[in-house]
């Protein structure tokens, strides 16, 4: 072999064996990029480290693309805007449910009322429910009521129904503001620390096998449950 004069090397960080079995594995090259890395010192030196255990995204249809993090679950986010105030009398119905303006407010009797758009959105919130979203007031916007899944259903892009029985009142339709499609899971973990202090660098993700939860670091930790936790077809074992 060729001995390259000014080729050293040092040892940052310990190897680290994350399978709780180290037979009934399968694992797959990937480039790991250097933000799901965080700064590690070690001997004096901090390098950023993408740590052993941490899920990842893989794309099974091509491999050299970039990992990236898992961004779900994510539960969706919708919003409905009373555009104009509605007279007495006139009705909106949210998810099946039937409110009813009226002078006076009623919770049991689900009567709302208010001069403005802004009033009777406040009066709503007190008395709206519905089985699949929690409802709650829009930060910024008084005029609109607030719906977030109450589980996460990526096949929910549209949100509650909403309609109105009424010539003077007005409502926008259901805005969608998160999308619980666009989640992704993990399909994979890291199998070995992979330095990315200076950048994207290649790796080894784990798409089948049995981790050691013990093992991991406490920060890597929170990101699974040993047990019923599965990421692709890693499971997590405290052993």
């Amino acid at each position: 072999m060729f001995n390259y004069d000014g080729v050293r090397t040092a040892d940052y960080i310990a190897p680290k064996q994350i399978l709780a079995n180290v037979e009934f594995q399968y694992s797959v090259g990937c480039r790991v990029p250097q933000s799901l890395g965080v700064d590690v010192t070690a001997n004096g030196i901090t390098r950023k480290i993408a740590k052993a255990g941490t899920p990842l995204v893989i794309d099974f249809g091509n491999i050299n693309a970039v990992a990236s993090a898992p961004t779900g679950p994510t539960r969706g986010f919708f919003t409905l805007q009373i555009t104009t105030a509605f007279a007495n009398d006139e009705s909106i119905t949210i998810d099946g449910v039937t409110y009813t303006k009226k002078a006076t407010e009623s919770v049991a009797d689900k009567q709302f009322s208010g001069a403005t758009a802004a009033a009777q959105v406040t009066s709503l919130l007190k008395m709206v429910e519905t089985d699949d979203y929690d409802v709650a007031a829009v930060s910024g916007a008084t005029d609109k009521i607030g719906f977030t899944q109450k589980e996460v259903d990526t096949s929910d892009t549209s949100g509650p129904t909403a309609s109105k029985t009424s010539s003077t009142g007005a409502i926008g339709s259901v805005t969608k503001v998160t999308d619980p499609s666009l989640a992704t899971d993990g399909n994979a973990v890291l199998l070995h620390d992979v330095i990315v202090t200076e950048g994207t660098k290649n790796g080894t993700a784990l798409i089948f096998g049995f981790v050691n939860y013990n093992r991991l670091d406490a920060d890597v930790q929170a990101k699974v449950t040993p047990g019923p936790d599965v990421i692709g077809k890693v499971s997590f074992l405290s052993v």
